[in-house]
This record gives structure tokens, sequence and C-alpha cells, in this order.
């Protein structure tokens, strides 16, 4: 399947987008808790049934995008052995510094915790 590239403004109307739907979503249910558990079914469907399909995922990276040691949500395959393979996808400077920020403000945060 041919790949294509988003321009910033795009990337900007999606973000938004998103982020209304959520707001949307959370105005009329209350919450946002049933997508996560049709996901989280359709994710042991997937190892249950060896289903090598791809979902976007919070993994602990190794190396992957440049990162290790924080988990963050990427595209990985799922099958019968969980997580298989954690897909790099191809981003460009902005995306790329974008989602480096994120992982370091997700760093930041889990190191501030005080976990006994």
């Amino acid at each position: 399947s041919e790949r294509r590239s988003f321009t910033s403004e795009e990337v900007a109307r999606i973000r938004d987008e998103l982020r209304e739907t959520a707001l949307r979503v959370i105005s009329k249910k209350g919450a946002t808790i049933y997508a996560p558990a049709s996901n989280t079914a359709d994710v042991i469907q997937a190892i249950v049934r060896n289903e090598k399909r791809l979902f976007v995922c919070s993994v602990v990276l190794d190396g992957e995008y440049g990162l290790k040691d924080v988990s963050i949500g990427v595209p990985v395959i799922i099958g019968r052995g969980g997580v298989e393979d954690v897909i790099e996808w191809s981003l460009d400077k902005d995306e790329e510094e974008i989602f480096r920020r994120g992982a370091e403000r997700l760093r930041n945060v889990i190191g501030s915790l005080e976990v006994t």
C-alpha cells in the first residue's frame, strides 16, 4: 500500500479534531472508557487467535524510534506472543521532535512518582 505524508497543517487539523472528538464523547457520556474496553477485547482476541494484527499500544521501547526505557504508544503487531513487533513508521523532523518531547514528558512524570 502507498504511504502518504501529511502537511504540518493537516497534522494540526487532525490533532485538533481528535482532541475535540474526545471532548464531545466525554461531554455526552461522561467518560471515554468504552473504546479502551473494546480495544482491550480486540487485543485479547488477536492474542488468542494469533492474528498478527496491527494495533497502537503503549510498550516499553528498546531503541525503536531512538528511545529506550520509556513506555509510549506506538504501532505494534499483536499475535500469540503478545507484542511480536514494534513497527517504526518514518517521521519527519517535526513529528520526531514532538514524539521525543512527549516521551521525555512521560519519563519525567513517571520519574516523579513515589512508588513503594
